[in-house]
């Protein structure tokens, strides 16, 4: 059995089989006012610019964010986004998420998770945030408990 997909004919939408029409190449989001965007998360897969010239700078592209697979990395999320502020503390939320890979809310929740650990703090300077990392703290695991994030972000430094 084949699946089906659905086509928007006018505000009505009909079910087809797949396979009758050309697939979208992009991940599309339709929004409110119906106009068909791609999610902004998937630019750096894509390696297309935003249409803020400001964000369009030239990234160099990780093995991680050229295509999801099935591989893995040495650092988690969480340390992903902890380099990323140490590199640059007024960086846009938005701007780290397309770096690292994720989604803008995963990297929300991953700054809140690190504000609630103490390991980070958030200033508010004008219309942006400022992050500042505590370094004196110590890593959570047992196994590293007996280092620090400024021992962390050296090395990877």
């Amino acid at each position: 059995m084949k699946p089906h997909t659905y086509v928007e004919e006018g505000r009505k939408r009909r079910r087809t089989p797949s396979g009758g029409g050309a697939p979208s190449p992009l991940p599309v989001k339709t929004s409110a006012n119906g106009r068909k965007r791609i999610h902004d998360a998937n630019f750096a897969f894509l390696n297309l610019q935003t249409s803020d010239p400001s964000k369009n700078r030239r990234r160099v592209s990780s093995p991680t964010s050229s295509a999801k697979s099935s591989s893995w990395t040495f650092f988690s999320n969480h340390t992903h986004v902890l380099l990323c502020l140490h590199r640059d503390p007024d960086v846009l939320l938005r701007e780290v998420a397309i770096e690292v890979g994720i989604t803008e809310r995963a990297v929300q929740k991953i700054v809140a998770e690190l504000e609630e650990a103490k390991v980070v703090t958030r200033k508010r300077v004008g219309r942006r945030n400022h992050y500042a990392i505590r370094k004196r703290v110590k890593l959570r695991h047992p196994i590293e408990s007996h280092r620090s994030v400024s021992d962390l972000l050296e090395f990877v430094k």
